[in-house]
């Protein structure tokens, strides 16, 4: 599976509660921004900051942004040139969210999510995916 393949399924399989995998998911994240090689992730103890171990190396990358968490992580990594929709609905079982991304060349729109956080990272990982497949 690839990366992205491997962030957008924990993004749609993710309880908002876990914070666990919610980091997992952010420390993937960023690695995949960055175009480095996740390996590991901890959170440190002393200062409650995510780190990363990029491309099996020794050496710990600290203040990684909590994308699952934060509406201004995900606004520094919004594509830009794309026009951002979030749609929240409500069904008999509970709430759901549902993204989209767009501009005059390429579309998208996320599965029902459970916070707009996640919904947009989903939109965002696939709208970053596509541009740099299609340069």
């Amino acid at each position: 599976m690839t990366e992205v393949k491997t962030i957008l399924n924990l993004i749609e399989t993710v309880d908002p509660a876990d914070t666990a995998k919610l980091d997992e998911i952010d420390a993937r994240l960023w690695c995949f921004v960055n175009k480095w090689g996740y390996s590991a992730h901890k959170r440190l103890i002393m200062s409650d900051r995510l780190a990363v171990k990029v491309n099996n190396k020794n050496d710990w990358i600290t203040g990684i942004p909590e994308y699952t968490r934060s509406r201004d992580a995900l606004k520094a990594i919004r594509p830009k040139g794309y026009e951002l929709r979030i749609y929240n609905y409500a069904n008999d079982d509970e709430p759901f969210v549902i993204c989209g991304m767009s501009n005059e060349k390429f579309r998208i729109a996320t599965p029902p999510l459970k916070t707009e956080e996640l919904a947009e990272l989903h939109a965002n990982i696939q709208t970053i995916a596509h541009d740099r497949s299609n340069p």
